[in-house]
């Protein structure tokens, strides 16, 4: 499970509802929940839904080794 659903669901909040704040359907949610989880979403994307259900988006690259 991605960020989006795993978040969207500890809301409370269900497909239909998040796909209203972001004007598209409730197929379209669980298309972008898909794409997440499959590495194929754009920031883009997360960001509006991150947005769409009051939260911040965070990016971070981190190092696995001292740079």
């Amino acid at each position: 499970m991605g960020w989006v659903k795993s978040v969207r669901e500890a809301l409370g909040m269900s497909a239909s509802q998040l796909g209203r704040r972001l004007g598209i359907s409730r197929q379209g949610v669980s298309d972008l929940e898909a794409r997440e989880q499959a590495g194929n979403v754009t920031l883009a994307a997360l960001k509006n839904a991150a947005a769409a259900m009051n939260c911040d988006l965070v990016y971070a690259i981190v190092p696995k080794s001292t740079l």
